[in-house]
């Protein structure tokens, strides 16, 4: 939220062209939700993956563009792979059930589910694996972990 609200997002450099505005539903919502990771998308935490599924508490978390631009941005985001999580239902009203946008470079990411909340089996409501199995939300993170330490060995 604070780097849509700053203008870091989707365009670090450019004017502000997305906010986050209240849900559809006009309250909270706090449940799990499925998510698709588009496999052309340029974002680093969400690659190898095709989806997740991942909770989101939330009042603030419908994306929004300006009307009259929505469906410009939408498609050019699209094509420059920045649009990293989809919900794969329409969850709160955000347009095209965008989730996840990530900066041009691939290296900042903001979505509104949280991986943080999702790092082992045992968070979810429901689990049948061991415990302290990985959760989804590991893997994000796991993912620009991995992408800063390969940068990190090519540069040495």
């Amino acid at each position: 939220q604070v780097l849509t609200k700053l203008g870091l997002l989707p365009f670090p450099t450019g004017e502000r062209t997305m906010a986050l505005a209240s849900n559809a539903q006009g309250h909270f919502i706090n449940r799990w939700v499925d998510l698709e990771c588009p496999s052309h998308s340029i974002c680093k935490w969400t690659q190898g993956l095709d989806s997740v599924s991942l909770p989101i508490r939330h009042a603030e978390g419908r994306v929004v563009f300006p009307a009259s631009q929505a469906s410009r941005m939408v498609r050019h985001l699209d094509e420059q792979g920045q649009i990293a999580l989809k919900y794969t239902e329409d969850v709160n009203g955000s347009y095209e059930r965008i989730a996840g946008i990530c900066d041009p470079t691939g290296l900042i990411l903001g979505l509104m589910p949280h991986p943080e909340a999702h790092l082992f089996a045992m968070h979810r409501p429901v689990y049948t694996d061991t415990p302290f199995a990985e959760g989804a939300g590991l893997q994000l993170f796991q993912n620009i972990v991995n992408h800063l330490k390969d940068r990190e060995s090519t540069c040495h």
